[in-house]
């Protein structure tokens, strides 16, 4: 086991009042899993009934979030480009099953 710290991974969550962010841990990730869909509900939806579950912070409330963590202005910056990245890119190639 390693003594880095890893820096908590943000999510962008689109939610009917509009885009909203969560911050997900390490630890969250060994301890929770994320719930497989409902019969017939897309994986998407599941994400989301996960998320309703978590605190959603809107971008100005996440931004004061990382830096009362320890994360720069450059570094919040990253984390969110890149879950809006993630965010397109999975609805832009969504697969049901």
């Amino acid at each position: 086991m390693s003594n880095v710290v890893r820096p908590p991974f943000v999510i962008c969550v689109p939610m009917p009042e509009g885009e909203r962010f969560a911050i997900i841990y390490p630890e969250m990730m060994l301890a929770r899993t994320f719930p497989p869909p409902k019969p017939g509900e897309k994986w998407q939806d599941a994400m989301r009934r996960f998320f309703e579950q978590q605190q959603l912070l809107t971008e100005d409330d996440l931004r004061s979030k990382l830096r009362e963590i320890g994360l720069d202005e450059t570094a919040a910056t990253a984390q969110i480009e890149r879950a809006r990245k993630a965010t397109a890119l999975s609805s832009e190639f969504a697969w049901d099953h």
